[in-house]
């Protein structure tokens, strides 16, 4: 487990999220 640190499991979290947040955008825009 000391592979991964908990500043890296937050920033891929953070990451997930904002990728997650732009395509709903994007599909949002579509409609």
């Amino acid at each position: 487990m000391s592979d991964i640190t908990l500043l890296q499991w937050i920033g891929l979290g953070l990451g997930i999220g904002i990728a997650y947040a732009a395509i709903r955008a994007v599909f949002r825009r579509k409609d």
